[in-house]
């Protein structure tokens, strides 16, 4: 293995959906991907993996990428009164609900290129996960394969 990187964004994920192509007046073909809250969530990606890289060129070769979305329980799963800080019997242990991890996933990779690599097609392997934990936060790893 080469070089190996981490960074921890806090904050909520924004996922990025299909692309949406629109021909305008003028007959051009163009992207509309407006959503505040997606270049807000890819530039505070961009910013924690810019940081974590530091001085380093970026990976030119293949890559290996792991990253976990952390989402706080909603108050649902746990109990109430004295119990308000025990987890219900019947509370899931998989955060199996929205947003979507493939579109989660696509939002990193996007603010990680030209930051991290070079073009998506680099990531040859991931590892990638939704879990429950004390408040949101994505942890992300990315390391060059020999």
């Amino acid at each position: 293995m080469g070089r190996k990187y981490s960074c921890i964004v806090y904050g909520k994920p924004s996922t990025q959906g299909s692309k949406k192509w629109v021909r305008t007046k003028s007959g051009k073909i163009q992207i509309i991907a407006n959503d505040p809250k997606l270049r807000v969530w890819r530039q505070a990606v961009a910013e924690k993996v810019a940081e974590a890289r530091g001085d380093d060129e970026l990976i030119s070769g293949a890559v290996k990428l792991t990253i976990k979305f952390i989402f706080p329980r909603p108050k649902s799963h746990f109990g109430t009164g004295k119990n308000s800080a025990k987890l219900k019997p019947s509370a899931p242990k998989h955060h199996t609900k929205v947003p979507d991890l493939t579109k989660l996933v696509r939002a990193v990779e996007d603010a990680m290129k030209k930051m991290a690599w070079h073009d998506d097609s680099q990531v040859i392997c991931q590892e990638v996960s939704k879990e429950y934990g004390p408040d949101f936060r994505t942890e992300i790893q990315w390391e060059e394969i020999d």
